[in-house]
C-alpha cells in the first residue's frame, strides 16, 4: 500500500512511501518574508502562494506515483482566524489536488490526539514525537553532543537533517499504514 502523508502548514512535512523505498521531509511553502510581501498587497485573500506551491507539489507526485491514500493531520483548533482560514485552505487543496478521472486514491485524516496517542502519548510535545519515533524507527537518530539534530537514514551513507513538520508526517504514515492497510 502507496501512502503519501501531508502535516500541514507553511512549512508542510511529508512522507511517502512506493513499495519498500520510502521518503521524508519538509516542503517551505513560503518564506516569511514571502508571506510578509503577500499581506502587504493583500495576496493572501486573493490567492495564497502557500496553496498553489502545495497543490503544485502534491500533483507532482500525483503525476510519477500512484498512492493508494493520501492521509493529512486533521487540526480542529488553532490560535488565530488566520491560522484557521490558511488551514482550511491547505485542507481544501488536498481535496481537490487529485484530479485524475477515476482515481482510486483515497483521502483520509487522522486527529491530532488520535496521532499522539498512536505515537504514545496524547499529550506529546514536537520534542517527544521526536523521541518516540527515533525508539520506533531505527532510521531516525538524533546526533550530536552539544546541539543534536535529527536525522533521518536514508541509506548508510546518506544521513538528512530533518524538522518536526517531517517528523509529524513520518507518525501520520506510520498511523494510516498500521490502521488504513485493514479496510
Amino acid at each position: 500500500m502507496n501512502i503519501l502523508a501531508l502535516d500541514l502548514g507553511s512549512h508542510c512535512g511529508y512522507a511517502y512511501n512506493i513499495g519498500d523505498s520510502f521518503f521524508c521531509g519538509t516542503w517551505d511553502l513560503a518564506t516569511s518574508r514571502e508571506i510578509t510581501e503577500q499581506g502587504k498587497q493583500r495576496g493572501d485573500r486573493r490567492g495564497d502562494i502557500r496553496v498553489y506551491r502545495l497543490l503544485q507539489n502534491i500533483r507532482e507526485l500525483l503525476r510519477s506515483y500512484s498512492f493508494d491514500y493520501l492521509v493529512f493531520e486533521d487540526v480542529l483548533f488553532s490560535s488565530s482566524r488566520m491560522q484557521t482560514q490558511l488551514w482550511a485552505s491547505l485542507r481544501t487543496t488536498v481535496w481537490l489536488a487529485d484530479d485524475v478521472p477515476n482515481s482510486e486514491m483515497r483521502i483520509d485524516c487522522v486527529p491530532v490526539t488520535t496521532l499522539k496517542r498512536f505515537a504514545g502519548h496524547g499529550g506529546a510535545d514536537k520534542n517527544m514525537m521526536a523521541r518516540f519515533l527515533c525508539k520506533a524507527d531505527s532510521r531516525f537518530a538524533y546526533i550530536g553532543k552539544t546541539n543534536p539534530k535529527l536525522f533521518f537514514r536514508q541509506s548508510v551513507e546518506q544521513l538528512k537533517p530533518i524538522d518536526d513538520n517531517c517528523v509529524d508526517a513520518v507518525w501520520i504514515h506510520r498511523w494510516a499504514k498500521h490502521n488504513l492497510s485493514r479496510r
